[in-house]
């Protein structure tokens, strides 16, 4: 979890702000694990997007998806005229995409520091409904 915490801080995905509107609630977040093939587990903090609401947290979502006919054509292409692909991993790629809107979020369990304020967003977490539509769009950058 420390390690997840620290590339949070260094991507600098939050600041703890007051939140500004008492009617706003902010949305609530959780630790993920998931366990690696060498045992260990990989901790993961995600927003729960199902909190969002549409029009207040969010406006659009949408991201694009290759089929797999088009896949299955474009790895076709590559061996006939003998070109070379490459599998790309980022390992933080939903903390990379800015946000456009405001979205308040609880302090993560175990990292409260209990002085009432919340984590004001300034990148995509994990489950955020805008968040694969904000990371294609920076990665549309590159």
């Amino acid at each position: 979890m420390d390690k997840e915490m620290l590339s949070m801080e260094k991507n600098k995905v939050w600041d703890l702000d007051e939140l500004p509107e008492k009617e706003k609630q902010p949305i609530t977040c959780k630790w993920i694990f998931k366990r690696k093939r060498d045992g260990k587990y990989k901790a993961c903090l995600v927003a729960r997007g199902f909190m969002q609401k549409e029009g207040v947290d969010y406006t659009e979502t949408f991201s694009p998806v290759i089929s797999m006919p088009s896949l299955r054509l474009v790895l076709v292409l590559i061996l006939q005229e003998n070109l070379h692909s490459y599998v790309v991993d980022v390992e933080t790629e939903f903390l990379n995409g800015d946000l456009d809107e405001l979205v308040y979020m609880s302090q993560p369990q175990g990292y409260d520091d209990r002085t009432g304020k919340v984590c004001k967003l300034n990148k995509s977490l994990y489950s955020l409904k805008q968040a694969l539509r904000h990371w294609f769009h920076k990665f549309q950058q590159l």
